[in-house]
Formats: structure tokens, C-alpha cells, sequence
């Protein structure tokens, strides 16, 4: 399951307000990206 499928799931609304919500890590980051795109 996409990460991001998870996050709105869980009630995020935009690809913005997950990236806010994690962070600027760049372990983060990397994990996130696959997902938005």
C-alpha cells in the first residue's frame, strides 16, 4: 500500500499536508517521493 494512501486514509487531505506533517528528513523525503509521484 502507497504511503500516501495511508496518510489520507488517515484523514490528510493534500500531498502538501503530509510532506508538512513529516518533515524535511531527507530518509523521510526519499520514502515519501515514490508515492507523489
Amino acid at each position: 500500500v502507497p504511503v500516501m494512501v495511508v496518510f489520507k486514509a488517515m484523514g490528510m487531505e493534500s500531498d502538501q499536508e503530509v510532506v508538512q506533517m513529516v518533515g524535511r528528513d531527507p530518509r523521510f523525503s526519499s520514502m515519501l517521493l515514490p508515492s507523489i509521484q
